[in-house]
């Protein structure tokens, strides 16, 4: 088992995932949750957290003062009495101890930066809140954590890419048609982008968007979801300029 360890722990340092100070050799706690389990296993870790994580909202997320609350919960539905987490670790009284994996880590780690931010204007908070509350929903969806009800109701996509179509509208008239898409890794490893709107949602997002002559950075959807754009996104989208009659290619 000590030659397996030691081949595992050379293999980080060599793939820069882990680094030789003096005697130890130091893994990030975000290296350590993303081990595989016979990584895992083979170094003594903790076993990856089994259990569901409870996400709760304190207020809205069109408040400032927006935050949010998490607990760990046990295999019967309760919370457990005083965990202590450090970046992937996760102590429960004096015997029991998890590491936290995947997008539990990303999860809690997207939380944990999210309230303890620095104070912002008002209008800044809200969007900060957006992007964030589509970053967490996606994370909680990935890792099986429990919403309550109100994140649970709260519908927010934030993307990642825009794929700009042309729609012939008529003999005479191209209409540009901007697709607000996600990018995530395909089973083969590789990159892969697909809409985050279906069919009718897409429509009720092209018409609240051709009502404004510039971009907003927050757009809502009837009968869909919030859209939210950050600064990369939304640059992309002025570069082509707004969609209506001024948008269209004649």
């Amino acid at each position: 088992m000590k030659d397996v360890s030691a081949q595992v722990l050379q293999q980080l340092v060599d793939e820069d995932r882990a680094q030789i100070d003096g005697s130890l050799v130091i893994i990030p706690h975000h290296e350590a949750a993303n081990l595989g389990e016979d990584e895992r296993r083979s170094l003594g870790l903790p076993e990856a957290f089994p259990f569901i994580i409870e996400i709760r909202s304190n207020g809205n997320l069109g408040s400032p003062d927006f935050y949010y609350i998490y607990r760990f919960l046990d295999g019967n539905g309760q919370p457990f009495s005083s965990p202590k987490k450090t970046g992937a670790f996760l102590e429960i009284g004096s015997e029991l101890a998890y590491l936290l994996v995947g997008d539990q880590y990303s999860l809690l780690e997207a939380i944990g930066a999210f309230n303890s931010r620095e104070q912002a204007p008002a209008g800044e908070a809200i969007k900060n809140n957006l992007l964030t509350f589509a970053q967490v929903k996606g994370l909680a969806q990935a890792t099986g954590a429990m919403l309550d009800m109100y994140l649970s109701g709260e519908q927010v996509v934030a993307p990642s890419k825009i794929r700009v179509q042309l729609r012939q509208v008529d003999q005479d008239t191209i209409e540009i048609e901007p697709v607000l898409c996600e990018e995530k890794e395909s089973t083969t490893g590789e990159a892969e982008t697909s809409p985050l709107l279906d069919a009718k949602q897409q429509e009720s997002f092209l018409r609240v968007f051709d009502r404004f002559s510039t971009i907003r950075e927050i757009y809502v959807v009837p009968e869909g979801p919030g859209v939210v754009l950050d600064a990369p996104v939304k640059r992309s989208l002025e570069q082509h300029g707004p969609r209506s009659r001024g948008g269209r290619l004649l």
